[in-house]
């Protein structure tokens, strides 16, 4: 269910404004199909069938696009990178200040890439 939120949150504008909607609810807020059901007026069935289509869809925007799975080699790569700069900034007093500032830029990139596929799509 993680996988299908991460996918959701980038991929979410390419899906129909049902099955986003069904989907939010599903995987962002945890409501049963039951629940969904209920507040669409249709079966548990139906309510299923179109978290498996979204779902199949968000795995081949996925394959296709592969935004989710570069941001999140991002930020493993910019956390590298960031214990590369606190292992410098411990090691030499001169480079603290320039190991300071270049882990503050670490630190935005990697909230700059995290806020991308969280950012507010459905």
């Amino acid at each position: 269910m993680v996988r299908m939120g991460v996918l959701l949150d980038w991929y979410a504008p390419l899906l129909t404004a049902r099955q986003r909607e069904i989907c939010a609810l599903h995987f962002a807020e945890d409501y049963s199909l039951a629940e969904i059901a209920e507040l669409f007026g249709v079966t548990r069935q139906a309510v299923h069938d179109t978290i498996a289509r979204a779902e199949r869809s968000l795995e081949r925007c996925e394959r296709t696009f592969g935004w989710a799975s570069l941001a999140d080699s991002m930020v493993q790569g910019l956390a590298e990178v960031d214990v590369a700069l606190a292992a410098v900034a411990h090691s030499d007093p001169e480079a603290r200040q320039k190991a300071g500032r270049a882990r503050a830029i670490v630190a935005r990139l990697t909230e700059a890439v995290q806020r991308k596929g969280a950012s507010p799509s459905v």
